[in-house]
């Protein structure tokens, strides 16, 4: 009897294991790290203005580990080939694949900064360990400027006229993985685990990976591209405020790539004068200067609290996007407190870079044009809260076991009725004879 009730929770396991699997398997996650020289002070102003990330893939037949660039400023997904003069120190060689194949006889032009002339093609790629036959990307083969980069994984929102007209369309990173049925939709969210690490996760909302942590309740989304000709992603704020400093109607553009958040001249003024003024005239901050963009860089005696926090509202979904102190600055090795608002001089352009991806948890979705983050303070609902998912799920487990073990008691009683039954005749048999 135990063995039949044991049986049968165990295929309950089963079944709830497949359903968690199913539900869970259309995803990506590429683990991403910042790439940089040792810093320095002859150098550090350059090494933070960019951000230069990268996630490792392995391509061809036998397998070639190349590492690849992801970048929010261009479109296309693209591999650098053996054709280009000036490669990279890792590209991929395809004439040493077995698998890869081009998919065009002549190498179309492309609309695109790095690299000029490009093939479309494809080969077996792994990826999550995943191996994925026929995969397509464009290989390049002609650079515009000196390429620096093995491949890009290109996050812009969308393509432009010329590559509309190329059919480039279909080569973005995300609608390749969609085509492949390898995702469930076309959200992608970057997460980083620490100041250099992270990951980048495509096809599902992170309430639906980590239901542990995250709660469809508390996400909220606004129009990532407010205007229908824009082709990068882009928030309209209503309201940006610090201490008794405030601006309406500000424009942000989002770009990974760039290191700090780069704002206009009369904003990045107005924390010289109502912020760091006498601290600059007291020696303890000071602004420095590297082509054209200002930065200001404190010594480590500077009190980083008396800075406060900076809010950005967007009136429509009720939320401001709130850095405190601690988001606002980066602690530099023998060299000081980095403040990450930077400008470049003559521009009244916003945009946010890396530590508005380390504040919060964003998540973008490509095919509806929105961006979206979870209510708590940097994205996680702290604690582990079951979701409704999982609730549900263990009452359907807990009433089948009770079900179950309810027939057993029952198969048991009746068996056990049975057995006396037939002793009973047996001995009543006995007796006559």
């Amino acid at each position: 009897m135990w063995m039949n009730y044991i049986f049968f929770i165990n295929i309950i396991i089963t079944l709830y294991k497949n359903i968690k699997s199913n539900d869970s398997n259309k995803y990506i996650i590429l683990p991403f790290r910042t790439e940089r020289p040792k810093i320095t002070k002859d150098n550090f102003l350059s090494v933070y203005l960019s951000n230069e990330i990268f996630t490792d893939i392995e391509i061809g037949t036998p397998k070639q580990k190349i590492p690849i660039n992801i970048n929010f400023e261009n479109y296309p997904f693209f591999i650098s080939g053996s054709e280009l003069k000036n490669l990279p120190n890792i590209f991929f060689n395809e004439s040493k694949s077995l698998t890869y194949k081009k998919n065009s006889t002549y190498s179309y032009e492309i609309s695109h900064y790095l690299f000029e002339k490009g093939y479309f093609s494809n080969d077996t790629i792994i990826l999550n360990n995943n191996k994925i036959n026929e995969l397509i990307f464009i290989l390049a083969s002609k650079e515009s400027y000196d390429i620096k980069y093995s491949g890009q994984i290109g996050l812009r929102l969308s393509s432009n006229t010329k590559e509309n007209n190329q059919k480039i369309t279909n080569y973005h990173f995300i609608n390749i993985l969609k085509k492949y049925n390898l995702i469930s939709n076309y959200d992608f969210t970057i997460i980083y685990k620490n100041e250099f690490e992270g990951n980048l996760i495509i096809g599902k909302r992170l309430d639906e990976i980590y239901k542990e942590n995250y709660n469809y309740e508390n996400y909220i989304k606004t129009i990532g591209s407010p205007r229908s000709f824009e082709i990068r992603w882009h928030i309209i704020f209503d309201n940006f405020y610090y201490k008794n400093y405030s601006n309406q109607s500000i424009e942000v553009d989002i770009y990974i790539e760039n290191g700090l958040i780069q704002c206009p001249d009369s904003i990045f003024d107005s924390f010289i004068n109502n912020i760091f003024k006498n601290d600059i005239d007291n020696k303890i901050c000071d602004i420095k200067e590297f082509y054209f963009t200002r930065f200001i860089i404190c010594n480590f005696n500077f009190d980083i609290l008396k800075v406060g926090n900076f809010s950005f509202e967007i009136k429509d979904i009720n939320y401001n996007f709130t850095f405190m102190p601690q988001n606002l600055f980066y602690n530099i090795n023998e060299i000081g407190k980095l403040f990450v608002f930077s400008n470049r001089k003559l521009s009244n352009h916003w945009r946010f870079g890396k530590p508005f991806f380390q504040t919060f948890n964003i998540t973008f979705n490509k095919d509806r044009k929105i961006i979206g983050l979870y209510k708590q303070y940097g994205g996680i609902n702290k604690g582990n809260q079951l979701n409704w998912y999982n609730i549900i799920l263990i009452i359907i487990c807990i009433i089948l076991i009770i079900f179950i073990g309810y027939l057993l008691f029952l198969y048991s009683k009746i068996n056990k009725k049975n057995k006396i039954k037939a002793q009973e005749l047996n001995e009543e048999y006995n007796q006559l004879y």
